[in-house]
C-alpha cells in the first residue's frame, strides 16, 4: 500500500467517520472501500468495450475478411492432413 494525502470536506470528513464507527473499521479502510468502488463503477463494462470497438476498422479498405478467412481455413486444413486416417 501506498501512503497519500487527501482534502475532504468537514462533511465528508463527518460521514465517512461515521460510517467507519458503525463498521468498527479504521477510516483508512473506508476510505480504500470507497476508492475501490469508485474505480469499478468507472471502468467500462465488456459490452461498452464491445460497442465502442464495433466498426472500428470499417473503413480500412485493405481488408477482406473472407479472403483471411480463406488463408486461415487452408492452414487448417495443411496441419489436419497429418491426422487424417
Amino acid at each position: 500500500m501506498e501512503r497519500t494525502q487527501i482534502y475532504l470536506t468537514r462533511e465528508q470528513k463527518k460521514a465517512l467517520k461515521t460510517i467507519a464507527a458503525q463498521k468498527q473499521t479504521p477510516l483508512a479502510e473506508v476510505v480504500r472501500e470507497a476508492v475501490e468502488q469508485y474505480i469499478t463503477e468507472q471502468k467500462p463494462s465488456a459490452a461498452e468495450r464491445m460497442e465502442k470497438a464495433s466498426g472500428l476498422w470499417k473503413d480500412r479498405q485493405e481488408l477482406d475478411s473472407a479472403a483471411y478467412e480463406r488463408e486461415l481455413r487452408q492452414e487448417l486444413n495443411k496441419r489436419l492432413e497429418g491426422f487424417e486416417q
